[in-house]
């Protein structure tokens, strides 16, 4: 009864141009926009000085064109991601790869060979005595 009362109103929402102005942007407007929002969070998240308690009204501006600069960043960002999932599964030094690949108490696995048909490097945890 009381998530029905209290999120009543959230359920209904519609968000409008002034809300997120990339959702009812044409179309290489839109996908440059968000994927550029994919770059913004990943440096919020890296550096959190810059957070903002309302990013309505076009905190972000919108990414028009290809021919603008902050589709480097994105490009960046996402350049960044692919090194990472790449020395993840490639690596062949393992305390290396282990910075990466930290999936192991998120899907509880229990053996290492779930966790190596699952991450494909083979990355063991810290064992006391003998490895």
């Amino acid at each position: 009864m009381r998530v029905k009362v209290v999120y009543s109103n959230q359920l209904n929402r519609v968000f409008g141009k002034f809300d997120n102005p990339a959702s009812v942007s044409p179309t290489p407007t839109r996908q440059l926009s968000y994927n550029y929002l994919a770059s913004v969070n990943l440096w919020l998240l890296l550096f959190p000085c810059d957070l903002c308690c309302d990013w309505t009204m076009g905190t972000v501006p919108l990414v028009e064109s290809f021919g603008d600069v902050r589709n480097l960043t994105t490009l960046a960002a996402y350049s960044l991601l692919g090194v990472l999932v790449w020395m993840a599964f490639v690596q062949v030094d393992r305390q290396k790869a282990a910075v990466i690949v930290m999936i192991k108490k998120y899907f509880k696995l229990n053996t290492h060979r779930e966790y190596y048909a699952l991450a494909h490097t083979a990355i063991r945890p810290l064992k006391s005595g003998k490895d």
